[in-house]
């Protein structure tokens, strides 16, 4: 008589293992998320990988219910796990009831504003990394809890608007110009605020409604910057997003002279076929300390 008895306990996968585990996979629907896969793979390989509650699961027929993304990350990198936890025999129908949940994103995790996380994540969407990486707690942690973070998160405290002037692409831009070296820090959270008081309400109506004031502000601007301040409001500003992946706009070359000479003396574009090399490389100039 079959064994049907509900059982769980924490095994050693090896990929041989994993690979005999996948065979069951025999009623799934859900395809094998490439994405996770890689993430998995690089936990695995970078000696991060940690024993959690979430773990393999077989039902009562034997086939494979949960897990098909994990077996398939140790069957690809090679690397075996111990202390897996397995679930065999449960209720053949548990599978409508595995992952169905809202599944926790960065902010539930750090407690990170997400406008904050999205301000990091901004460079690596450049980098054509964003789906791979950046929703990765494992990867962007330290990045978040670093200078990179950290500076978002001024600037955020500064002004929690990112519509218009002061939107991602701008902050990401004034972030990697500081971590760059190419303005100080408080040159760039200077320039922020300046933004800041130049913002417009959902009616298109400046938030400082003393022109003369106005002015004043935009007379302490470098030139460039006043005409990309002109063209985002207007709209046809390459700031990155996922519908403007063509180009993204950082605000990077800065000279100390004066003002006559503009603080930003050249905008450094961005373009999806002409982006860095790799990740390792932004990872090298802008590692967190």
């Amino acid at each position: 008589m079959t064994n049907t008895e509900l059982k769980a306990e924490f095994m050693t996968i090896t990929p041989s293992l994993a690979s005999i585990w996948l065979q069951s996979n025999t009623k799934n629907y859900r395809k094998i998320s490439r994405v996770h896969v890689k993430n998995l793979k690089s936990e695995l390989t970078g000696n991060v990988w940690m024993t959690t509650c979430q773990g393999i699961g077989f039902d009562t027929e034997g086939t494979l219910v949960d897990g098909q993304n994990r077996l398939t990350a140790i069957v690809e990198s090679g690397v075996t796990i111990e202390d897996q936890l397995v679930c065999f025999n449960l209720p053949v129908d548990s599978k409508y009831k595995i992952d169905v949940g809202r599944k926790r994103n960065l902010t539930d995790h750090t407690g990170i504003h997400a406008k904050v996380i999205t301000t990091v994540r901004v460079p690596f969407r450049a980098l054509g990394n964003f789906n791979s990486t950046s929703s990765n707690l494992t990867f962007m942690q330290p990045y978040l809890n670093g200078k990179l973070g950290k500076l978002a998160q001024e600037l955020y405290d500064i002004c929690s608007d990112t519509r218009g002037i002061t939107n991602q692409g701008i902050r990401a831009g004034l972030v990697m110009a500081i971590m760059g070296g190419k303005i100080t820090k408080a040159q760039g959270l200077s320039l922020f605020k300046k933004l800041a008081q130049l913002r417009k309400n959902n009616d298109g109506q400046y938030l400082e409604r003393s022109i003369s004031k106005r002015r004043q502000i935009q007379s302490e601007l470098p030139n460039l910057l006043m005409s990309l301040i002109e063209k985002v409001e207007q709209g046809i500003t390459p700031v990155y997003d996922d519908k403007t992946a063509s180009s993204w706009m950082l605000l990077m070359s800065v000279s100390k002279q004066a003002r006559s000479c503009s603080w930003l003396s050249k905008p450094l574009t961005l373009s999806i076929t002409t982006r860095m090399s790799s990740l390792h490389h932004l990872t090298a100039l802008y590692q967190p300390t």
